[in-house]
């Protein structure tokens, strides 16, 4: 009897020794998430609310929506990496780059240097890299992301 109760308490302090790293382990990540829990209390997670909501809503709803932009005739539209733009009025001739040209979501197909800007089309600007179009007559459109209008 003595034997099985030695080889019995042997058996479950080799058992404790192999699964310590884990207990320790699972304690640590549960006195954390406590610690964590209890630290930020009511206040501090007000606070994040009303700071998402101030300052993150606003920019996230202005980046999401389209603006009514006017470009004078002779001016150049420079639209930045995703900037995505749709001719309302006027005509406007494309200016790629060496790295290709703008994306035509509409039709799925790359425009190039010197094609006409199609009307009511999604064009995308896949990178920052000078691509856009030079406005023929004055022209409007709708413009969503980076852009500059220069000469």
């Amino acid at each position: 009897m003595k034997n099985a109760e030695i080889k019995n308490s042997e058996s479950k302090a080799s058992i404790l020794k192999k699964h310590r790293p884990l207990a320790v382990i699972i304690l640590s990540v549960l006195i954390l998430a406590g610690m964590c829990f209890f630290a930020a209390g009511e206040d501090y997670l007000a606070v994040s609310l009303d700071y998402l909501l101030d300052v993150f809503k606003p920019q996230i709803m202005s980046e999401m929506s389209f603006q009514v932009v006017n470009v004078p005739k002779g001016d150049r539209f420079y639209g930045g990496e995703g900037c995505e733009f749709i001719l309302r009025g006027g005509t406007g001739i494309i200016r790629a780059s060496a790295q290709g040209g703008v994306n035509d979501a509409t039709e799925g197909a790359d425009l190039w240097g010197g094609l006409p800007v199609p009307p009511h089309h999604l064009l995308i600007i896949p990178r920052d890299d000078g691509r856009g179009f030079v406005a023929e007559t004055d022209v409007i459109i709708m413009v969503k992301g980076k852009y500059y209008i220069g000469k």
